[in-house]
């Protein structure tokens, strides 16, 4: 019984890491895509203010 439940405990771990791998890739490839979005969307309002502290 002990070395059943450690075996079963093994294969949930395994699964679960697998899981958390998948979720992870779907995750940081929207975070990505959130930065550049964001990013993108700070240079159009702060670049009369970057191009100003540029010449200061």
């Amino acid at each position: 019984m002990h070395i059943y439940r450690h075996t079963v405990l093994l294969f949930y771990f395994i699964i679960e890491e697998r899981i958390l791998q998948e979720a992870n890739v779907k995750y940081r490839n929207n975070i990505q895509k959130a930065i550049a979005i964001t990013n993108g969307f700070l240079v159009k309002i702060t670049g009369l203010s970057v191009y100003i502290r540029d010449e200061g």
